[in-house]
């Protein structure tokens, strides 16, 4: 099958959801992508409201031609498209080729602007624009079953919806560039320092929003507690306005977070906002490293279980609590990562998600065979009976 994919995103080594769809799509179709080129720039908070709208117009609108050029010239047979505003583009394409699209969907967007405190009118606004988009899609893929849920009770027209889930590639998960000792070398620790992770693109705003919290909340605990305990963040995103607590380390952009995640003790997600799945929980559960969360992460995960795969915090102060008891008694829950990584290699392994969206596009197949069968039979019949 030819498809196209918007926006293309060809990254190797990682699990992030659109590079690696694309991926596997391409290991069984020919596809076309279309790249997103002001994307960096439109959604960089540090420039003039103003000036990212006029570069989200012309974005847009050259995504538009040349997806709608793409297709023609490819011939394309289906759309696929990741997130709201390109659904926006391939939808518009879709209708005016005729071929179906797939509107992959990282979460349920009024539930996300509400955490973020958009105004009424800009959610009412973009729940309307995914609640059409959906209703003209051929199908939605959601990334768990409470979004599918969500979904299901406010989309009023019968479409198929797919839960398939962001998930691990276990032949990265072991792969290694460093020893674990060489990376705690590296970090100044040694074998009686326990060390903290979190990790994420520190430029989005949970992520901002988590990295406030273990800098000025959870590391003066921690600090006090022992001085044993270093906290490492890593991730790409400006965090010059961050004057980092004495344990606490800011790395950056790390080439390979695996290998930083192995030479961790524990692995903290302190995220109180955002929809879909945490892929960083994934990460650190697939290494078999006992990982401190929040709600949240049950919402997109929802075999997490607390004291049995993960440690499950009810809010912020539980968090400090629960992270506390996690560094005095870390030696005895290596049983916690062992089922933490467990859970991901049966329930999450982007070898299941594959059958799954084989599934799906085979589906879409059958469906547009059946009804260009019945086009030409029509088309048959009037030359046959009325020409």
């Amino acid at each position: 099958m030819r498809l196209l994919f918007i926006p293309e995103q060809i990254q190797h080594n990682t699990n992030e959801r659109t590079p690696k769809l694309r991926e596997i799509l391409a290991e069984s179709h020919t596809v076309v992508g279309v790249e997103d080129k002001l994307a960096i720039h439109v959604y960089n908070q540090k420039k003039l409201k103003a000036f990212r709208f006029l570069l989200y117009l012309v974005n847009n609108a050259y995504m538009f031609w040349s997806s709608l050029r793409k297709t023609r010239k490819h011939r394309v047979q289906l759309i696929f498209c990741e997130g709201l505003h390109c659904a926006l583009i391939g939808v518009l394409v879709s209708k005016m080729v005729g071929k179906p699209c797939v509107f992959d969907s990282h979460g349920n967007t009024s539930t996300f602007y509400e955490q973020l405190g958009k105004s009424g009118s800009y959610i009412a606004l973009s729940l309307a624009l995914e609640k059409a988009l959906i209703e003209q899609s051929a199908a939605l893929i959601t990334v768990s079953k409470k979004d599918k849920l969500a979904y299901e009770k406010t989309i009023k027209v019968p479409i198929r919806i797919h839960v398939i889930p962001t998930s691990i590639d276990f032949s990265m998960v072991s792969e290694s560039s460093a020893s674990r000792e060489e990376v705690r070398r590296d970090l100044d620790l040694t074998s009686e320092d326990t060390m903290l992770l979190f990790f994420g693109a520190l430029d989005y705003a949970p992520n901002k929003e988590a990295v406030d919290y273990i800098n000025k909340v959870l590391a003066p605990e921690l600090g006090q507690m022992s001085q044993n305990v270093r906290i490492c963040i890593a991730g790409r995103g400006d965090t010059s306005p961050v004057t980092p607590h004495n344990i606490v380390s800011i790395l950056g952009f790390v080439p390979n977070i695996y290998d930083l995640i192995r030479a961790s003790d524990i692995c903290v997600a302190p995220l109180w906002s955002g929809v879909g799945i945490l892929t960083k929980v994934l990460d650190m559960m697939a290494c078999g490293k006992p990982v401190v969360v929040t709600p949240l992460a049950k919402d997109g995960i929802p075999e997490l279980k607390d004291n049995w795969n993960v440690i499950l915090a009810a809010n912020k102060e539980d968090f400090i609590r629960r992270t506390i008891e996690l560094v005095e008694t870390e030696k005895s829950h290596r049983l916690l990562g062992e089922r933490a990584r467990e859970l991901i290699r049966e329930k999450y392994t982007w070898d299941i998600a594959r059958e799954k969206l084989d599934d799906l596009l085979v589906g879409l197949t059958e469906c547009e065979n059946r009804e260009d069968t019945k086009e030409a039979e029509s088309s048959h019949f009037i030359n046959d009976n009325f020409l």
